[in-house]
């Protein structure tokens, strides 16, 4: 094991890990979880963005920043958008934006994750 050739603990190499390090690794949190959302019913989407805003502050400053804000309004746009939808859905037009929400969502949580990937900031 790595750790015990160094004679440091896993508590230790997490401590001394970068807060970009950190960051990344709850980026990539936010985005399972949100597209755990799907599947959950929005639930764990909710979960996502309370992260999101939580972990924010700590990642000023840095590439990750931008993800977060990506994420945060992914979904209160969706949000917006899909309670319109709903709305909508008696005189017709509420199931093709309700798909076209659905479309975006996805679209944005697959671009976030790919940047993230790369270590790229996000607009």
């Amino acid at each position: 094991m790595a750790f015990a050739a160094t004679g440091q603990t896993a508590a230790a190499a997490r401590a001394q890990a970068t807060p970009e390090e950190s960051s990344r690794t709850i980026l990539f949190f936010v985005y399972g979880l949100m597209a755990a959302g799907w599947v959950t019913g929005g639930l764990l989407g909710i979960v996502a963005i309370i992260l999101a805003y939580i972990k924010r502050d700590d990642a000023r400053g840095t590439w990750c920043e931008s993800h977060f804000s990506w994420a945060i309004n992914t979904f209160w746009i969706s949000l917006g958008l899909a309670i319109l939808g709903v709305l909508t859905i008696l005189i017709g037009i509420g199931f093709i934006l309700l798909f076209f929400v659905g479309i975006w969502s996805l679209y944005r949580i697959i671009k976030g994750l790919i940047r993230a990937v790369d270590r790229i900031a996000i607009r």
